[in-house]
């Protein structure tokens, strides 16, 4: 089984790719990442900050900066990458976005140990460059998944996109617990189960509920949208569809032409 979710999630690649890599990225210039210890990957910071639960903290900008007073404890040498949504020109929310990033990155500027990436670096890059014992932190990013599959040792929120019953990260259910994982070292965190992972894969993308599934919930929005005249055929964003959707006034009609009984998704 895990052999064919590989062949199916292959030949998905071309998607795949094209769905991560919709940032503007610039070419990296920092080459010393070897000697980094840990890499903390920023969040959203005003947008849907609490989707997937609590987790104890109240926003991305209070974990982020727990996350670094943590580690700065113990002089850890530390990267804090910023998020490429906050390089986006298009809409004033991603002003705020780096507003809020430059001020993290003005109040640890000081400590030598600390490396922040701001500015929209494709990830791939970055790993190709780290220490293979880096420690990989996110709370709920899809950037788990590239850092899983490029094995690396993941530290991640029990409220995440995908459920804790995949042994794919070490998982925090609350500031205890992640005081407690964030002072274990690289030797003492588990690697992710290769099975799991090829199960989370096929549950999240190679599903006809999945992402690039035929039956994905904004995939057949869009479909019914664009025969109903209330979007153009060009929009192929999902992000866009969404907003397209949220102007619509009258969306009970649109929602129960589209409604599917949960009995009627197979898990």
């Amino acid at each position: 089984k895990t052999k064919l979710l590989q062949k199916k999630f292959f030949n998905k690649k071309k998607s795949f790719l094209f769905w991560m890599n919709s940032a503007d990225y610039k070419k990296m210039k920092i080459l010393n990442l070897h000697e980094y210890e840990y890499i903390i990957y920023a969040h959203s910071f005003t947008d849907a900050q609490l989707i997937w639960g609590v987790d104890s903290f109240s926003s991305m900008l209070d974990w982020l900066e727990f996350t670094i007073n943590e580690l700065n404890k113990r002089k850890k040498k530390i990267i804090v990458k910023a998020h490429p949504n906050f390089y986006l020109k298009n809409r004033e929310i991603y002003y705020w976005e780096r507003n809020k990033f430059s001020k993290v990155v003005e109040k640890y500027k000081k400590y030598n140990n600390i490396l922040f990436i701001n500015e929209s670096i494709n990830n791939y890059e970055i790993m190709e460059m780290l220490n293979k014992k880096c420690i990989a932190i996110t709370h709920h990013g899809s950037v788990g998944i590239e850092l899983i599959y490029n094995n690396f040792k993941v530290i991640s929120s029990s409220c995440n996109q995908w459920d804790k019953k995949f042994k794919v990260s070490n998982i925090w259910h609350d500031i205890k617990s992640y005081k407690k994982i964030l002072n274990l070292n690289w030797n003492s965190l588990k690697h992710h189960s290769k099975k799991d992972f090829f199960k989370l894969i096929n549950n999240l993308f190679l599903r006809e509920e999945g992402y690039f599934g035929k039956k994905f919930h904004l995939y057949r929005l869009r479909k019914y949208l664009i025969k109903n005249k209330n979007i153009k055929k060009n929009i192929d964003d999902f992000d866009k569809v969404t907003s397209e959707f949220n102007n619509i006034k009258n969306k009970k009609k649109i929602i129960d032409k589209l409604y599917i009984s949960i009995n009627d998704i197979n898990v």
